[in-house]
């Protein structure tokens, strides 16, 4: 298994072994009177709950975060696939062997690495959507002009969650709505459009793309871009974009994350 990051050093012990992806706990920093009369005391934790109906009961749990939990999927994936890859293709590159057949011989975990990379880059890319339509104030409203009629339209948050592009949200809707400078003049605006293009490279993809090409085709290949060195760095892009958003105050399970994984992207 990867590592899993460690609790923060700052955290009270209540909370500190909580896991990493929960999407909000903390501790109360006085005591609190609830309306009922209910005293509880200055520390006691405090998060958000989800409930499931398991049989006849309901249960009630911590809230994951789901921009935790696709980001820690493509992490996964991506640290089993590098291990993969590596055994797959050492040796290789300084092989004369002309019809490759140490790659046949190891073919099934050559699969399997691709598999976690492909994996690795689509659940990065979900983890940034994710983060943009959770991070849209719900009262949130844009004008959009209707290229039909010619009339403006107001679009509240959903019909903005739904019918903007990703991009769009990241450049224009995020930074009005929370009163901050678009990521695009960053470097985290440059991987997350190579993110974005191997993303729809792999989720819509067109038979030219992935059947055998000949010989002076084969850097085009969909299979080769995943062996490319940039392609280990999906994770980490989808961190950067999330971080620029969020940076003079990151979430418990950002502060983790970017310690303790940072190591394997640099």
């Amino acid at each position: 298994m990867p590592p899993r990051p460690r609790p923060l050093a700052e955290e009270p012990p209540n909370i500190r072994d909580r896991d990493w992806r929960i999407q909000a706990i903390t501790t109360l920093a006085k005591p609190y009177v609830t309306p009922a009369g209910i005293t509880y005391p200055e520390g006691t934790a405090i998060e958000t709950l989800a409930f499931l109906k398991l049989a006849k009961r309901t249960h009630n749990m911590g809230l994951p975060s789901p921009v935790a939990l696709y980001l820690s999927a493509a992490t996964d994936a991506e640290l089993q696939g590098r291990k993969r890859l590596r055994r797959a293709l050492r040796g290789i590159e300084d092989s004369r062997d002309e019809t490759s057949g140490r790659l046949r011989r190891r073919e099934s975990i050559l699969f399997d690495g691709l598999q976690n990379r492909a994996a690795a880059t689509v659940f990065a890319y979900s983890a940034i959507e994710a983060f943009a339509n959770d991070s849209i104030p719900p009262d949130f409203a844009i004008e959009r002009l209707d290229e039909r009629t010619g009339a403006n339209e107001s679009w509240a948050v959903e019909l903005i969650e739904r019918r903007m592009s990703l991009a769009e949200k990241l450049d224009s809707v995020l930074p009005k709505a929370n009163g901050l400078p678009s990521p695009k003049p960053t470097r985290a605006w440059a991987g997350f459009k190579w993110l974005q293009g191997m993303r729809d490279r792999l989720i819509h993809l067109k038979s030219k793309d992935w059947r055998g090409v000949g010989p002076d085709d084969a850097s085009k290949w969909i299979w080769g871009h995943l062996l490319k060195e940039q392609s280990r760095f999906a994770p980490w892009y989808a961190r950067n974009i999330i971080f620029h958003f969020v940076q003079s105050d990151p979430p418990r399970w950002l502060s983790r994350y970017s310690r303790d994984f940072r190591k394997e992207f640099e």
